[in-house]
Formats: C-alpha cells, sequence, structure tokens
C-alpha cells in the first residue's frame, strides 16, 4: 500500500511537473541591501520543476540572472510552497511598489511573477507598516523560506 502511495504522488509531481514546463510559467524572488558592499543580492528561480540560485552580487531593478545548477529537490519544495500562497491581492494586481525598498539602506523583497503573456514585478519595502496587510503574511513566509533556502 505504501509504494502505491508514493508512485501516486511521483507521478503527480511528474504530471504537475510537465504542465508548467508546457505553461512557460516561472516565480523569481528574494531580497537585495544596494548599499552595501559584496554580494547582497540573494534571489531564486522556480522554473520547469526545478530552482536556481541567483548569479548576480547587485540587484538594480535589472533583469535578473540565475545560475544554470539546480538546487536540491527539498530546496525545491520549499520555494514551490511559497508559490503556493501567493496570495490573490499580488496575482490580481500589475507591477508595484510597495512601501519604499531600500530607500534607507533597509533593503527590499523582490518578486517577479512570469508566464506566456507578461511579466509582472513588484518591489516590497522590508518594514511591515509599509506593506499592505494583505501581503504582510506572504512576505513573513518568504522571508522564512529564504532563510531555510540559505541553510
Amino acid at each position: 500500500m505504501k509504494k502505491l502511495a508514493f508512485v501516486i504522488v511521483v507521478l503527480s509531481m511528474f504530471i504537475s511537473c510537465k504542465k508548467a514546463e508546457t505553461t512557460g510559467k516561472y516565480f523569481a524572488f528574494g531580497s537585495a541591501y544596494n548599499f552595501s558592499i559584496g554580494d547582497h543580492a540573494t534571489f531564486y528561480l522556480l522554473k520547469n520543476c526545478n530552482l536556481y540560485p541567483d548569479n548576480m552580487e547587485r540587484y538594480t531593478n535589472q533583469k535578473m540572472n540565475f545560475k544554470d545548477d539546480k538546487l536540491s529537490k527539498d530546496k525545491y519544495k520549499l520555494a514551490k510552497k511559497l508559490q503556493d500562497e501567493i496570495p490573490n491581492f499580488l496575482k490580481e494586481r500589475p507591477s508595484e511598489y510597495f512601501g519604499c525598498p531600500d530607500c534607507a539602506d533597509q533593503g527590499g523583497y523582490h518578486i517577479e511573477i512570469g508566464d506566456n503573456k507578461s511579466v509582472r514585478t513588484f518591489h516590497i519595502d522590508t518594514d511591515v507598516s509599509k506593506q499592505p496587510t494583505e501581503i504582510r503574511e506572504f512576505v513573513a513566509l518568504l522571508k522564512s523560506v529564504m532563510n531555510d533556502l540559505e541553510k
């Protein structure tokens, strides 16, 4: 019975991954602190059922660049959990700034959601009081997932 359950889980993951590959969807997320010296940009790309780390030292709203090396499936699952929790508040909006990310050397969170039709980018202040209440729980999850990914 356990073998059958395992096969069903693996098969469902494979099918959902195949669907994601054909739709061209991706999800990129991370944070940047651009007033510091060194590598202070940490981003991840979730695409084609894989998770990729960034290949950038800084992020200044330019096109994100990612390595070709995939991270482990455990890390992929963490990022997928975050993607699955994107609030409708963000899904229903065009690109937008919330607060003033990194204006006071406090850093900022950045999210990019892309599909075959468009790319939407969200820049979010790390100051919770500057975040809409509709995304605060998601931003807390983003921060937690990023901490877990860096371990």
